[in-house]
C-alpha cells in the first residue's frame, strides 16, 4: 500500500525546515542599519548635544539668581537665640537681662529667606566664557561629524573589499574550472612519459594552489561580512552584499572627496582648530580674576517662633574686588600657553593632512595606471590561454608549458586584486583627510 503523499511531505518539512534565503543588502541599506546602531556615532551626537546645551546655559549668564532658603532649628546658642527673637520682632526688656542672654533655654525657630543676586559687571568673564562655550559646541559638532565620517568610511572600505574579493573569486573559480577541464579531458601523467607526467604534476599543483586561494578568498569575505554584521547587529548568515562594481561604489559613496576642498581641512583638524579657538576665549576670561565684580542684591527673611512670625528685608549694591590671591597669578598666561599649544597641534594636524592627501592623490593615480596595465595583461593572457590550449590540443606544446601559462594568469589575478585593495584603501584615506561628509553619510 502506498503511504499518503501529502502527510509524508508535511512531516519531512517539519523535520527538515527550509533554510531562509539570505537577504541581499545594498550598501545604502546596510549603512542605514549601521548608522542607526553605531555607538561611536551616538556618542558623538550626545557629546555635541551636551555641548550645545552648555553653550545655551552659558549664554544665560546675565540672568539674576534667585535662591530660596528655608530651615527649622532648635538651639540654645545665646547669639542665635537672641537674633532669632529679634527676627520675630517680639524682644522684651526681660530678654536683655544677663541670665536669659547668657543661658537661654532650647527654643524652636523656623526661618525662610528669599535671596536675589543680580551681577551687573563681572569683568567680562561670563561673556567671554559664553563665547568659548559656543565655539566648544561647534568643535563638538565637528567631532560628531568626524565620528560619522569614520564609521561611514569603515563601512565603505569593508563593503568595497568584499566586492573586490568576489571579483577575484570569480576569476580564480573560472581558471580552476579550466584546469579541471584539462585534467578531465586529457589523459596525462603516465610515468613512462616524463614530459607529460611533469605537466600533469604542474596542473595538479596549480589546481591545489587555486583551491587554497579560493579558500582564502572565502575566509576573507566571511571575516569582512562578520565585521559589518556585528556593527549592523544582524546575523552574518542572514544577508549578503548586492552584486555591483566596487569602483562604482567608491565613486558614488565618496564622490570627488576633497577635490573641491582646501587641502588640510580634515574634520579632525577642523575640530582641533575650533577647540583651540574656544580655549583662547576661555583664556581671556582669566583676566577677570583681577577685575572688580559689582551687582545688586536683595534678601527677604521670615522668622517664626513661639512668640510670633515676622519678616524683614535687606537690599543694596555690592562691589567685590580680589585684591590679592597668590594662586591666581599666572593663570591667564598658563591658559594662553595651553590655547597656543592646541592651535599649534591643529596646525600640525593640518600639515599632516596636506601631506597625506598629496601622497594619496599621487598613489591613486599610480595605482589606477597599474590597474589599467594589469587589466590589459589579463586580457592578453586570456587570448594567450586560448591559443595555448589550441597548441596543446594539436601537440605543439606540452602540458607543463600550458600549466606555466595558466600559472602566470593566476599571478596576474592576484596582482590585480592586491592593486584593487590598495586603490580602495588609499581612496578611503584620501576621503578621511578631505573633511567632506557625503550626503549618503548624513
Amino acid at each position: 500500500m502506498r503511504a499518503p503523499i501529502l502527510p509524508t511531505l508535511l512531516l519531512l518539512a517539519l523535520i527538515f525546515p527550509k533554510t531562509a534565503a539570505a537577504e541581499t543588502l545594498s550598501f545604502e541599506e546596510l549603512w542605514d542599519r549601521i548608522r542607526d546602531r553605531s555607538a561611536a556615532v551616538e556618542a558623538g551626537g550626545n557629546g555635541a548635544d551636551a555641548a550645545t546645551l552648555a553653550a545655551e546655559r552659558a549664554d544665560r549668564h546675565w540672568y539674576p539668581k534667585l535662591l530660596l532658603d528655608t530651615r527649622a532649628y532648635a538651639t540654645n546658642d545665646a547669639g542665635l537665640t537672641f537674633f532669632s527673637l529679634l527676627g520675630e520682632r517680639r524682644a522684651t526688656a526681660a530678654d536683655f537681662a544677663p541670665s536669659p542672654l547668657n543661658h537661654p533655654g532650647s527654643e524652636l525657630f523656623e526661618k525662610g529667606s528669599l535671596i536675589l543676586d543680580f551681577p551687573l559687571y563681572e569683568g567680562g568673564q561670563k561673556e567671554v566664557l559664553a563665547d568659548s562655550a559656543k565655539l566648544a559646541a561647534v568643535a563638538k559638532a565637528t567631532e560628531r561629524d568626524a565620528a560619522l565620517q569614520a564609521e561611514f568610511a569603515q563601512t565603505v572600505l569593508a563593503y568595497a573589499l568584499i566586492l573586490s574579493n568576489k571579483s577575484e573569486d570569480k576569476e580564480l573559480s573560472k581558471l580552476a574550472g579550466q584546469v579541471d577541464e584539462l585534467l578531465r579531458r586529457y589523459q596525462l601523467g603516465s610515468k613512462s612519459n616524463p614530459v607529460g607526467y611533469a605537466g600533469a604534476l604542474g596542473l595538479k599543483s596549480l589546481r591545489a594552489r587555486l583551491s587554497g586561494l579560493l579558500e582564502r578568498s572565502k575566509a576573507t569575505q566571511k571575516s569582512l561580512i562578520a565585521g559589518l554584521s556585528i556593527r549592523a547587529e544582524i546575523n552574518p548568515e542572514a544577508w549578503e552584499p548586492k552584486e555591483e562594481s566596487f569602483t562604482q561604489l567608491i565613486n558614488d559613496a565618496l564622490g570627488k572627496a576633497g577635490e573641491t576642498q582646501e587641502a588640510g581641512s580634515s574634520l579632525q583638524a577642523r575640530a582641533m582648530l575650533e577647540g583651540a579657538a574656544a580655549a583662547e576665549r576661555a583664556a581671556a576670561a582669566e583676566k577677570a580674576r583681577f577685575l572688580p565684580r559689582a551687582g545688586l542684591f536683595a534678601q527677604g527673611d521670615l522668622t517664626n517662633g513661639d512668640r510670633a512670625t515676622d519678616g524683614s528685608y535687606t537690599a543694596g549694591a555690592y562691589l567685590q574686588w580680589n585684591l590679592f590671591d597668590a594662586p591666581s597669578y599666572g593663570a591667564h598666561r598658563q591658559a594662553g600657553l595651553e590655547a597656543a599649544a592646541l592651535r599649534l597641534q591643529a596646525k600640525h594636524q593640518a600639515q599632516d593632512d596636506r601631506i597625506a592627501r598629496a601622497q594619496a592623490r599621487e598613489a591613486i593615480l599610480a595605482i589606477e595606471a597599474n590597474l589599467k596595465l594589469l587589466q590589459e595583461s589579463l586580457d592578453l593572457s586570456g587570448e594567450q590561454i586560448q591559443t595555448s590550449e589550441t597548441l596543446f590540443r594539436n601537440g605543439s606544446i606540452n602540458a607543463l608549458q600550458l600549466a606555466e601559462v595558466l600559472s602566470r594568469r593566476t599571478d596576474l589575478i592576484l596582482a590585480k586584486s592586491q592593486a584593487e585593495s590598495q586603490w580602495i584603501e588609499t581612496s578611503i584615506q584620501n576621503f578621511l583627510r578631505s573633511g567632506v561628509l557625503p550626503r549618503s553619510a548624513s
